[in-house]
């Protein structure tokens, strides 16, 4: 093996647990998906307190309107009526009848009006607080949205400067223990085991002391139990 290849293919390592790091990260970035589940969610699950306020304004404007109808049809009957243009008796008296119909129902529609105008506080505080949760969902939503494609952006950037230097690493290290390194780490998610102690600190398993020296020589040696590459970062002095 040639010289410090172990140290070689520990910096391949290194490289690789950086970008399944970036590969975690990813993961995550979502576009605000998430937030957007959470806000269909509040809304669906809040939606009789926002249609009552909804159904309660609606209430107030339509016997608001109907009142002002009500008045402006008595208003034009009045008018006709001191016309001069009507004067058989009969016709004043079924005039003077639709008026005060019209006028009865204005005033109807005006107490509803009033009625439901008396809930509006109750109701609107209920449904406002809903609203401001939403709205603050929304903005998240957005700001998150952002966020992640600027992430995003960064970690492919990362990522591809990340492989390069990976290919640059795997250049000093043989064919075939790149190749063993590479087929562990495919299943295990990474190929080396630092050895912590007596131990291989990826699994915990404990190693013999003999494979414990030929990892010290810088020879090749496996993980008896995950089967990764050990490896012993001695610290600089």
């Amino acid at each position: 093996m040639a010289e410090n290849e172990l140290a070689a293919l520990y910096q391949v390592h290194l490289i690789d647990e950086a970008l399944l790091t970036m590969k975690q990260r990813a993961t995550v970035l979502d576009g605000g998906k998430s937030i957007r589940a959470e806000f269909e969610s509040l809304k669906s699950e809040k939606s009789a307190e926002l249609k009552a306020l909804a159904d309660l304004e609606s209430g107030i404007a339509t016997a608001e309107q109907k009142a002002k109808d009500y008045r402006e049809k008595a208003a034009a009957i009045e008018r006709h009526l001191f016309s001069g243009k009507v004067v058989n008796p009969k016709e004043i008296a079924g005039y003077e009848t639709e008026m005060a119909q019209f006028k009865k129902m204005a005033d109807d529609a005006e107490w509803q009006g009033i009625e439901l105008t008396e809930q509006l506080p109750e109701v609107k505080a209920t449904a406002m607080v809903v609203k401001r949760e939403l709205q603050k969902l929304a903005k998240a939503y957005e700001a998150r949205q952002v966020s992640d494609r600027e992430e995003g952006k960064l970690l492919q950037e990362e990522y591809k400067a990340k492989q390069e230097q990976r290919g640059s690493a795997a250049a000093r290290v043989s064919k075939n223990l790149l190749a063993t390194y590479d087929a562990v780490r495919a299943k295990m998610g990474t190929g080396m085991g630092l050895v912590a102690g007596k131990a291989c600190g990826a699994c915990g398993t404990n190693i013999p002391t003999k494979m414990l020296e030929i990892v010290r020589e810088d020879k090749v040696a496996s993980c008896p139990s995950c089967h990764r590459i050990l490896f012993e970062v001695v610290p600089s002095a």
